[in-house]
């Protein structure tokens, strides 16, 4: 599926840029419309890759060391698999996000004294 929105994403460019000399205004809608797929692209699977993260949450019992240790890792493929780098904006976002979905839970957050101590844990393999 990715090849074919790159492909897309190309021949957008590529159109815009060879047409652009005559048709001044298509090179910047190519380029909108290109840069559009792009972002769609790229935060699709982000956000479908944090939503089972967040169901993962809801589903598993964190008073085991084994669920505490799984979502760690699961944290870890996610951030290394997007590019995330500790103590950034998007990483402490999505990590907020997180544990608000623990909390909700009530189910182990007792293991985490506050957000501090979770992101201190969550981090551990990236930093």
């Amino acid at each position: 599926m990715h090849d074919k929105y790159d492909t897309l994403q190309k021949e957008l460019r590529l159109y815009g840029l060879q047409n652009g000399s005559s048709i001044g205004r298509h090179m910047g809608l190519m380029d909108e419309a290109a840069d559009a797929i792009e972002h769609l692209n790229n935060s699709i699977p982000i956000l479908a890759e944090f939503e089972f993260l967040t169901g993962y949450v809801a589903e598993s019992c964190f008073d085991e060391e084994i669920c505490r240790d799984r979502l760690r890792m699961l944290w870890t493929a996610f951030c290394l698999h997007h590019d995330l780098d500790a103590d950034t904006h998007v990483y402490d976002c999505y990590l907020m996000e997180l544990w608000k979905r623990l909390q909700e839970t009530g189910d182990g957050t007792s293991e985490w004294a506050d957000f501090d101590d979770f992101e201190r844990f969550m981090c551990r393999y990236l930093v």
